[in-house]
């Protein structure tokens, strides 16, 4: 038995990127929407360096990247959103050596929370379906509050959501937006980089692998 640490944290997760590598399903849906409107397909490289701001923000920008600026976005949103529902979880996967971390980290008696700027209905089906939810007391999507990262306010309200305060919370993240909504939050910021897009240069804690985390939190 994982003895408890003294003075159990409310960790906040980032969802792609951090948890899990969910670029290949994404790059699906956007490139069959590109299709439909007649453009070729861009690389799955290209599609990770356009996200981490939200489904919005990854339509517009592969839309721009593809020179289709003008298109109504609304449409190819709710277009790519449909396209996503269908290959969700086609090849997302977990990141190694996430779920045994999670394991300890709630052993340990950390709470654990998730604060992302993806919808939250694919967060959550994700999440279920990667058998990664029962680690999580709360999760806020990029469409939970009228607010995404990185505004503090999504962090702020996952804090809540696990029955915690700021002074006791860590956002764990691989971006700026990430960094950014902690130190706005007045919250310990926990980099694992990614090679998604908006990379951030520097975090309270930068670490090379997941399993690092729990030796991290111990030392704050």
């Amino acid at each position: 038995m994982t003895d408890r640490v003294a003075g159990a944290r409310h960790l906040i997760f980032d969802l792609d990127g951090t948890l899990v590598d969910s670029a290949p399903d994404l790059a699906t849906a956007l490139n069959g929407l590109l299709a439909e409107m007649g453009k070729p397909a861009l690389t799955e490289g290209t599609v990770r360096s356009l996200v981490g701001d939200g489904a919005g923000v990854l339509v517009e920008r592969g839309l721009a990247a593809s020179g289709l600026g003008d298109a109504d976005r609304p449409a190819a949103l709710k277009r790519f959103l449909a396209l996503y529902r269908d290959c969700l979880i086609d090849q997302t996967r977990a990141y190694p050596e996430v779920e045994a971390t999670l394991e300890l980290l709630r052993a340990q008696g950390h709470k654990l929370g998730v604060c992302t700027n993806k919808p939250f209905d694919p967060t959550q089906r994700i999440l279920k379906a990667l058998k990664l939810d029962r680690f999580f007391g709360a999760v806020i999507g990029g469409d939970s509050l009228p607010q995404r990262k990185p505004d503090p306010e999504p962090l702020l309200a996952a804090i809540a959501g696990v029955g915690g305060a700021v002074s006791s919370a860590v956002m764990i993240g691989d971006s700026a937006n990430d960094v950014l909504c902690a130190r706005a939050a007045s919250v310990t910021a926990i980099l694992i980089p990614s090679d998604y897009g908006n990379p951030a240069e520097d975090a309270d804690l930068k670490l090379s692998r997941f399993s690092e985390l729990p030796a991290a939190i111990a030392r704050l």
